[in-house]
């Protein structure tokens, strides 16, 4: 799975895998390690599209997801979009 995984950049490259094939080999290789939450380590590839598409960081996204779900922004949610805004500005 380790050899895969160090394929994938090449694969990537010529057109041979797309990312979701990546998070799906890298999310079996935490299970097989006896993980069992795989988005403890990677964000799904839906949420990389989406993000993309949104232009914002995974992270973000995730954070505007907990924020809208649990009806409270973390601190860190508030500082990315100010930076979004000042980044914007210049």
């Amino acid at each position: 799975m380790q050899l895969l995984l160090s394929m994938y950049p090449q694969l990537l490259q010529v057109g041979l895998a797309a990312p979701e094939h990546v998070s799906y080999a890298f999310g079996r290789l935490v299970e097989a390690l006896g993980y069992k939450n795989v988005s403890d380590f990677i964000f799904p590839p839906d949420i990389i599209k989406q993000a993309e598409m949104m232009g914002v960081p995974p992270q973000m996204l995730m954070m505007m997801k907990y924020a809208q779900e649990t009806g409270q922004n973390p601190p860190a949610l508030q500082m990315g979009i100010q930076n979004m805004m000042n980044q914007n500005m210049q």
